[in-house]
């Protein structure tokens, strides 16, 4: 598992989340699984960052 930032690239709203070992992120906002294969621009998702360390997310867990 790593923690990742990302971007809804339909709302232009920047999250942060956990990347599981099988590809399929968590939104530590919203709290729903995004399946690796629904990972694309196409489909409103954009990767940002991936930490090696666990940092601290917060400005990126809105309350939408």
């Amino acid at each position: 598992m790593k923690q990742i930032k990302f971007r809804d690239t339909e709302n232009d709203i920047i999250y942060g989340g956990i990347r599981l070992d099988n590809g399929d992120v968590i939104c530590a906002c919203r709290g729903i699984l995004i399946p690796k294969d629904e990972q694309t621009i196409e489909q409103g998702f954009e990767l940002l960052e991936e930490y090696d360390e666990w940092i601290d997310l917060t400005e990126y867990i809105t309350g939408d």
